[in-house]
């Protein structure tokens, strides 16, 4: 009995022994524990934070230019270049042969210049000399080089190479006054035509010059001036392209 008694009180400071040890173990492994931190709070945000703009879409940057394209402004278009002077004489209009030839290039109202350069290649032509109308293009004459050899000056002749494709050249211009007779026939009108001319030969140099006139009647102006046309190269013509 009382062998049983001692056995409870052996197992009792047993199991008080190992029941303080294990306390021991729990204090000694909370004082070796690292003080735990309080959860954090989050502070709000502010609300631009939370609902902040869109960011704006980016633009392309600027490509520097190829080197076809130019960013400066383009200048004023340039005016076309005038045509050489030896562009401006009709080779072609030359008749081929044997047969000396003149040039005729003539100033003055387009209509008289026209019937008094026909009249003359028409009516003067021989087969010793042949007229040769249209050797000069207009633009010889807008440009002023025709006024510019009546003048004197005849390096547009020699430059376009005018006096080597011809023998001689003649140079002129043609005026006109016409008025009512009033004498016979109030209808009755007279013209007078008059042509300034010089002659150049293969040199430059003059050959002939001179001043002719002649009155023509008609019932019209027109018929008056053609009429004076004719009975100028009738009469005069062979005068005008004679050498003296």
């Amino acid at each position: 009995m009382r062998l049983g008694l001692q056995v409870w009180k052996v197992i009792a400071g047993i199991c008080t022994v190992i029941g303080a040890i294990a306390a021991m173990l729990q204090i000694l492994e909370w004082w070796q524990r690292p003080p735990s931190t309080p959860p954090s709070v989050s502070e709000p945000r502010p609300a631009a934070e939370e609902a902040a703009p869109e960011a704006a879409p980016s633009l392309p940057e600027p490509t520097a230019p190829t080197p076809t394209e130019s960013r400066e402004p383009a200048g004023p278009p340039s005016e076309p270049t005038a045509p050489k002077i030896e562009s401006l004489i009709n080779d072609r209009a030359v008749p081929a042969g044997s047969v000396p030839t003149m040039a005729i290039a003539l100033d003055g109202d387009s209509r008289d210049v026209d019937l008094m350069e026909s009249a003359l290649a028409q009516g003067v032509s021989s087969a010793e000399l042949r007229l040769v109308p249209g050797f000069f293009k207009p633009a010889f004459k807008e440009r002023g080089f025709l006024r510019a050899v009546y003048d004197g000056d005849t390096d547009p002749l020699s430059r376009s190479g005018a006096l080597a494709a011809v023998d001689r050249i003649l140079i002129g211009r043609v005026e006109r006054a016409c008025h009512q007779t009033g004498q016979v026939d109030n209808d009755l009108v007279t013209c007078d035509v008059g042509l300034y001319f010089k002659v150049f030969d293969q040199h430059g140099a003059i050959a002939n010059a001179g001043h002719v006139a002649v009155a023509g009647a008609g019932f019209s102006e027109d018929a008056a001036r053609d009429r004076a046309v004719e009975m100028l190269v009738q009469q005069l013509g062979k005068q005008i392209v004679s050498r003296e």
